[in-house]
């Protein structure tokens, strides 16, 4: 569900921000849409696509790869790094803000949690294992 406060069809306070672009809640303030639901699809959209990610870690930089799909609010992929590729879990998408999970083996048996943000072609947020702490990733489309 989006709650948007307000909106006018004069340009005021929209719906955009999500996306940075017209949907259509301004188009429908204006009168020229009826069509709710394509809205929410498009900003879910916002992850699709290959991510090349950078984790600072207590053992240096790490980098990974992020194949990345969403579909009503479910993030589905696979995440490659370090020899392995593995696929992703839990995967939660909410405008820009995404979630998921990996099983990693090395260097040790261990979940990380991805929580972070999408803006444009760039993403960042933090990477948590759990009781050995979390740790900030950032990410760029590739």
């Amino acid at each position: 569900m989006i709650e948007v406060p307000a909106f006018r069809g004069d340009g005021g306070l929209s719906a955009t921000a999500c996306c940075g672009e017209r949907g259509p809640l301004d188009y429908a303030a204006s009168g020229l849409s009826n069509d709710f639901t394509r809205f929410k699809e498009d900003c879910d959209m916002a992850v699709d696509g290959t991510w090349n990610l950078t984790m600072q870690t207590p053992m240096g930089e790490r980098r990974a790869a992020l194949v990345a799909t969403s579909q009503g609010g479910t993030l589905t992929g696979k995440q490659s790094g370090d020899g392995s590729t593995t696929d992703i879990f839990d995967g939660t998408v909410s405008g820009n803000d995404v979630s998921w999970k990996i099983s990693i083996t090395n260097p040790m048996p261990l979940t990380l949690q991805f929580t972070g943000a999408v803006d444009g072609d760039k993403m960042s947020g933090k990477m948590s294992a759990g009781a050995l702490g979390s740790w900030p990733f950032s990410g760029v489309r590739a």
